[in-house]
């Protein structure tokens, strides 16, 4: 939102989207960003990716990625890449494989439309999807608007009254406030074509269970 720490946002929202290059079940698909501050979002957001070094483990005070799983996921994601600038999209960040393994550069698009496959597709890949709304959107119905519904992480604002209202309408199953939360105690699980059911917390051993009823006339003896 308008009112959004943008500096909080841009450390949660790229971390969430590179890490493990993206392979998370809850690694941000869609980033909606309010007109007034998008230039400041993308800005630090193309200041985080210049900073990540691919590989593996860790090096202190580096974030570094690593490769995508497979040639196949490496392919979905170029293929990712090329629908959205086939269709009028910009890359802001690289978009490309490297020349060794199954490493690709961590990508940014702008100027995304609801017919790309970045915003129609789960996008299991280092691709962070940008798109850009203003005070006669309204935010909840364009997060809405997929058959996805496992988490949102998260809502930016400063106001409790838009992050409450936010809350209650976004159809996914984890909704985050200014900064992801998971825990084991916490129900974690998607709606609509997000999984069934819920894994964590005292929700998850109802899928142990089958409910059933059973009626028994007065007159059984």
């Amino acid at each position: 939102m308008a009112d959004a720490d943008i500096d909080s946002a841009v450390k949660h929202i790229c971390n969430g989207k590179f890490s493990n290059a993206g392979q998370v079940c809850v690694s941000p698909n869609r980033v909606f960003v309010h007109t007034a501050v998008i230039d400041k979002f993308i800005k630090g957001v193309l200041h985080f990716t210049d900073g990540i070094t691919l590989g593996s483990g860790k090096t202190p005070g580096k974030f570094v990625m690593g490769p995508l799983s497979t040639e196949n996921a490496v392919r979905n994601t170029e293929s990712f890449v090329s629908d959205a600038v086939s269709k009028g999209g910009n890359i802001a960040c690289v978009g490309k494989r490297t020349g060794k393994g199954y490493y690709f550069m961590p990508t940014v698009i702008t100027g995304v439309k609801r017919n790309m496959d970045v915003y129609l597709k789960e996008v299991f890949g280092p691709i962070m999807t940008v798109i850009e709304f203003d005070n006669s959107d309204d935010p909840a119905e364009l997060a809405n608007d997929t058959e996805y519904g496992l988490a949102a992480y998260n809502i930016y604002t400063a106001s409790v009254s838009t992050a409450l209202r936010l809350s209650e309408e976004i159809k996914a199953g984890d909704v985050s406030v200014n900064s992801p939360k998971y825990g084991y105690n916490l129900p974690h699980g998607g709606l609509k074509e997000s999984g069934i059911g819920k894994d964590c917390s005292l929700y998850c051993i109802r899928e142990y269970f089958d409910v059933k009823r059973i009626s028994i006339d007065k007159g059984a003896r």
